[in-house]
């Protein structure tokens, strides 16, 4: 609080206005809101998607395309990949929304794009069957000679 007192101008510090004074610093002390410019809110996204359009993959991309590229990379470590599976995350959703519809997109597309993701990390770092051992069968001589 004493910072923040510091940043304030003193000649606004009067016995008369305290209020006022209070309500700069938690102004002050705020955090900007994180909004960005030219998105559109969820629910008119969400709408867009229960009319069939395709701007709502298009503002879906561009409010929570970074988001959703962020979890990607953060499993597979692999910039094509996890573009792959945000275009996946597109699909999906372009698929399960008209039945269902979410009470936090950021959440239902998080969770879309970790399962794709985990998916593909698996199936890219999976044990091969026979290990090499095919290979080693097949040069032994099985008749015994």
């Amino acid at each position: 609080m004493r910072r923040e007192m510091q940043n304030c101008d003193p000649a606004w510090f009067t016995r008369s206005e305290p209020l006022q004074a209070a309500q700069l610093i938690q102004q002050k002390s705020r955090p900007q809101s994180r909004k960005r410019r030219g998105t559109m809110e969820d629910d008119k996204i969400i709408a867009l998607y229960w009319a069939r359009k395709e701007e709502a993959i298009s503002e879906t991309d561009r409010k929570y395309g970074s988001y959703c590229r962020s979890i990607s990379f953060r499993i597979l470590n692999d910039k094509e990949d996890s573009e792959e599976c945000v275009n996946d995350t597109w699909l999906h959703t372009w698929n399960a929304i008209p039945p269902g519809k979410p009470e936090f997109l950021a959440g239902f597309l998080g969770k879309i794009v970790r399962n794709l993701s985990i998916s593909k990390y698996r199936a890219g770092h999976a044990q091969k069957r026979g290990s090499g051992e095919t290979q080693a069968l097949l040069d032994e001589d099985l008749t015994g000679r």
